[in-house]
Order: structure tokens, then C-alpha cells, then sequence
């Protein structure tokens, strides 16, 4: 049985639930939506509990330790009421396979946590660190470590023979956690890796290393690039699908390079990716491209030569100029999304603008042109 409860309703249908355990025995699945500080150690036999913008007290709740069958715990937009740590009695949880907290912020995970065997996807906020375990360092079961920080400077001890998709964050702290594992031979299944951090150093920013992941499809990387390195194509594994770079400062253009990417379907460039005044899509580039987001590249001139992007989909960009790419060598463009700087113009010069370009996009069956 699944139960769903709004917070008007949640004090009457919880306190009746939870004082007669004949209600609930039945039920395995429980979604609270809204104000919540109720105990739900009547619950014992739950499989999913899931909170949405719920008050969250963590300093010590009992039902960390009761809810054992518990195979699915995710907070969402909740609001931390008293302690912020999560009770190491969650070890309790024997059979807990996801935790997701990823939109809750000052979440603070136990080491304990690692003690549960058949977690497999651990999902967290950038605010937080995950203490290495003290002892066992290899994880069997864990498919999937989003948005952590590590704090054990030998990354390259951990064992990861099942890990496909790692999030890693660092804001001002020692690289040696992220630089471990990228040496760490445990990660060849990987198939998503996300780094994000500031002052990113040249071991990292060294994409020669990624080659050798053979089954990695989508990289995310948002930190300031050496300059003193040049971006290369064979930086990356050829197996590439999805690349999203943002905070890099490029100097130079990036396309003519990222063009020769021959399996790359979607590409984002995001805030100061690039820094420089003219971007060229090259004749040839980008074979296998779909989808094409460009965010934050401001005023740069982009020139979309003839051949290039053969098989692109769907475009979006942000301006903050009048100067709207021309699109019209894209003959099999489909959605074209263009995002303009609410305080860079009117409603009536977005109009306008609309009018000048029409000829450019006669050819795609849907145009977006708005204020954001």
C-alpha cells in the first residue's frame, strides 16, 4: 500500500497510523509533502519513505534504527530543524539501496553510512563531505556517487568495481581526493563523471587521463582551466556522448577542437566556458551532434559554417546582443531556443528582432525568442 499526505491533513492521518499499528502494516510506501517533524518509527515496515519541503529534524530520531526493511530514503527541499547530521544508527538500514538528499542543504553523512552493503546509488548536495570509512574501502554494490566531497587524500585506494556515475565537488579544498581517483583503476566502468570546483590544477584539467575510461559517455567539468594548456580532442575518450563545460575561461575557441569529437550528440557550454569574441562551428565538425546548448557565452560572434552540425537538432542560447547566429546551413534544426537578457531589452526590440531574422528561420518548426 502507498500512502501520500499533504501537510494540512499530515497531523491527523499520522498520529491515527502511528498509534495503531493495525493501519500501517500493510503499507510500504509513505510520500509527505509539506511541515512534518513526525516519528516514523510506527512504520516499520516501509520500503520507500520519501519527504518533499518538510521540517527535518535528524538529532535523535529512533526510526533511523527501526525502519530496517527501509530500501529507499530521499529528502527533498527539506528544511534541517536542530542537528544536522544524520544518526549513525541509519547503519540499521541493512537493506537500504538509495539514499537521495540532493536538494537538501547541510546534510551531514556518517561514516557509519558505509557499513550498508547493498547501498547502491548515494545521491548528496555540494555543501556536504562524505567521511571516508575507516576501514573496508571497497564498495561492491555502489553504482552511483553524486555531488560529494571526499575527504580521504588516497583516492586511489578506494574500490569501486560497480561505480558508473561519480559527482565530485571541491570549493577551495586539496585536489588529492579527486586527483586519487581519476588514478584509480576500479573506475574503467565509468560511464558519468562530474567534477566541479574552483582553481582546478593541471592534473585535473589534464583530459589526457580520460582515455583510458572506455565506457564513459557524459563528463561534466565546471572549473577555471590552466591556460597554459590547450584544449585537444584527444583529450577526451572517444566514446564521448555528452560534454557540458562551464567556468573553463577558455582563450581560445574551444569548437574547432571539441568539432573533431566524432560520437558527441549533445554539447553545453556554460557560463564563461569561453571568454574569447568569435566562435567557429568548422566545416565538418561535430557529425553526430543533436543537441547544442551555448549559456553565458557573452557577445561572442558565432560563425556556423556550411557542413558543419549536420544531423543538430535542437539549439538553444543566450544573448545578450542582437547578434543572432545564422542557422540556416542547419537544415535539420527542429527547436531553436533563444534566451535574451531581461535587462538588456524590451519586449518590443525582441519583436523586432524577430522580424530582421525571420529569414534565417523560416526552415525550423519551432522558435522560442524570450526574456529570461
Amino acid at each position: 500500500m502507498q500512502l501520500s499526505v499533504m501537510h494540512d491533513v499530515y497531523h491527523s492521518i499520522l498520529t491515527k497510523t502511528t498509534n495503531y499499528g493495525s493501519s500501517n502494516k500493510k503499507l510500504r510506501s509513505l510520500f509527505i509533502f509539506g511541515k512534518s517533524l513526525t516519528d516514523y518509527s510506527g512504520f516499520r515496515l516501509l520500503i520507500v519513505l520519501e519527504m518533499h519541503n518538510c521540517l527535518l529534524r535528524l538529532e535523535g530520531q529512533k526510526w533511523f534504527k527501526e525502519l530496517i526493511q527501509l530500501r529507499y530514503l530521499g529528502f527533498f527541499d527539506c528544511e534541517i530543524v536542530g542537528g544536522s547530521q544524520i544518526p549513525k544508527e541509519i547503519c540499521h538500514m541493512q537493506n537500504l539501496q538509495t539514499l537521495n538528499c540532493e536538494k537538501t542543504w547541510y546534510i551531514e553523512l556518517p561514516e557509519s553510512l558505509w557499513s550498508i552493503k547493498t547501498l547502491k546509488h548515494v545521491r548528496t548536495n555540494c555543501t556536504e563531505t562524505l567521511p571516508p570509512p575507516s576501514d573496508d574501502l571497497t564498495f561492491t554494490n555502489l553504482q552511483t556517487l553524486q555531488d560529494v566531497r571526499l575527504e580521504h587524500t588516497q583516492g586511489e585506494l578506494y574500490s569501486f568495481p560497480s561505480l558508473y556515475e561519480l559527482g565530485l565537488r571541491n570549493y577551495g579544498k586539496s585536489w588529492d581526493p579527486i586527483i586519487g581517483l581519476l588514478r584509480n583503476k576500479t573506475l574503467r566502468k565509468l560511464v558519468h563523471l562530474s567534477m566541479i570546483g574552483r582553481d582546478v590544477p593541471l592534473d585535473v584539467v589534464d583530459m589526457r587521463r580520460f582515455i583510458f575510461f572506455e565506457h564513459l559517455q557524459c563528463l561534466e567539468l565546471w572549473g577555471l582551466w590552466c591556460h597554459y594548456v590547450s584544449l585537444r580532442a584527444h583529450f577526451f575518450p572517444s566514446c564521448l556522448t555528452k560534454l557540458l563545460l562551464g567556468w573553463c575561461e577558455f582563450t581560445e575557441d574551444p569548437m574547432p577542437e571539441l568539432g573533431k569529437l566524432q560520437n558527441l550528440k549533445i554539447l553545453s557550454l556554460g557560463y564563461k566556458a569561453y571568454i574569447g569574441r568569435q566562435m567557429t562551428c568548422p566545416v565538418g565538425g561535430f557529425p553526430q551532434l543533436r543537441e547544442l546548448i551555448l549559456w553565458g557565452q557573452e557577445n561572442v560572434d558565432i560563425n556556423i559554417e556550411e557542413g558543419t552540425m549536420s544531423m543538430l537538432k535542437r539549439f538553444k542560447i543566450a544573448l545578450r546582443s542582437w547578434r543572432i547566429p545564422d542557422v540556416q546551413h542547419l537544415t535539420k534544426l527542429e527547436e531553436f531556443t533563444i534566451l535574451m537578457y531581461e535587462a538588456s531589452f524590451s519586449e518590443e526590440e525582441i519583436q523586432k528582432m524577430r522580424q530582421e531574422n525571420q529569414h534565417k528561420l523560416n526552415h525550423i518548426r519551432a522558435v522560442v525568442i524570450k526574456r529570461f
